[in-house]
């Protein structure tokens, strides 16, 4: 790869890393596991101001807010500015490892939600709301890059087992992945009522 000058910095293996920053799912929590945020404030120019507000409101926009937005913008231009910047090969190493982990288990967990959300939905009836939060679960794994993917895959399969896949790759609710879905206690208590009222 040539390089202009000064960016000395753009080799074969930061641009890899470029494009694996930038084809990773939105970044919008505000704040980390334990509950610990800081806000920051900021002035931008009001050209810079009105893309934001479009790019927010758009109808396919991965994002609630402004504030969702600009915070994905700062997580991934801080990924690019680790690449650029002199940080130590070591300290890079472990500030990388660390988002990732950070990522990879906020996202797991709200994957493992959507999941045995899309599963109890059908069981309970809910026949529409399981198929959109099962198109959402395939869509979020889709958009991962290919090493994130296979560890979101690999978690999934070790907490609900094999017939995950089918919906993570699918976006299909499988009888074997409702079968190891526990009934929610409401569907419990009204079959169990059911039960004594026909016994």
């Amino acid at each position: 790869m040539d390089n202009a000058p000064g960016e000395s910095w753009l080799t074969e293996e930061t641009f890899e890393a470029i494009v694996e920053i930038l084809s990773t799912s939105p970044v919008r929590k505000a704040a980390d596991k334990r509950g610990h945020s800081e806000l920051i404030t900021f002035r931008v120019t009001p050209s810079v101001a009105r893309e934001i507000s479009i790019e927010a409101s758009k109808s396919d926009t991965p994002y609630l807010t402004r504030s969702d937005l600009l915070r994905d913008c700062v997580h991934r231009g801080l990924g690019i500015i680790r690449l650029r910047g002199n940080m130590p090969a070591a300290e890079r190493a472990l500030v990388d490892s660390r988002n990732y982990l950070e990522l990879i288990t906020g996202l797991s967990n709200e994957l493992t939600e959507m999941i045995a959300g899309a599963c109890k939905c059908k069981l309970t009836g809910m026949h529409h709301a399981a198929k959109q939060l099962a198109a959402a679960c395939k869509q979020i794994v889709r958009g991962l890059s290919t090493e994130m993917e296979e560890d979101m895959l690999s978690a999934m399969e070790c907490i609900f087992g094999e017939p995950v896949i089918e919906l993570l790759k699918e976006g299909k609710i499988s009888d074997e992945l409702l079968a190891i879905i526990p009934l929610p206690q409401t569907a419990i208590t009204r079959r169990k009522g059911n039960d004594e009222d026909f016994g």
